[in-house]
């Protein structure tokens, strides 16, 4: 008998298509969608990413996934067995890097204004420092 998947997480390399896919399954499934970055990072209006203090992080993280269903789109691989543990089932979505870096820099001229998966204020940026997070993600 196939079990009901109520708590979906969603992972792997930044411009690997997590969120546009975890947007397309909330709409198809009508689970609740939390996408990582838009808790991690306070905000962007002085146009330098100011993160959330970690341990208030995680307590959203905690509050997030003690809900009955959810689908969480996002990496924080420090947190990453908080989600695991608690998900129906897991997707890790594991593109090659040229893939990846063709979505990053697309996302950076015509991003989905339906996608909400940033923190107030944010305007996507590029910076030597994130692609060099893309190019070692497997590292980490």
């Amino acid at each position: 008998m196939p079990t009901k998947l109520d708590k979906i997480m969603i992972f792997g390399r930044p411009g690997s298509g997590k969120s546009t896919f975890a947007f397309w399954l909330h709409k198809k499934i009508n689970l609740p969608l939390y996408h990582l970055d838009k808790y991690f990072y306070i905000d962007n209006w002085t146009k330098s990413w100011i993160e959330r203090d970690y341990n208030e992080f995680l307590k959203i993280q905690k509050d997030i996934v003690n809900k009955n269903n959810w689908i969480v789109d996002g990496n924080c691989l420090s947190s990453l067995e908080l989600r695991y543990n608690k998900a129906d089932i897991c997707i890790y979505f594991d593109y090659p890097r040229y893939i990846c870096y063709l979505r990053i820099f697309k996302r950076y001229f015509y991003k989905d204004k339906n996608i909400k998966d940033r923190a107030e204020g944010y305007t996507e940026t590029l910076n030597l420092k994130f692609l060099k997070y893309i190019w070692n993600f497997e590292n980490r």
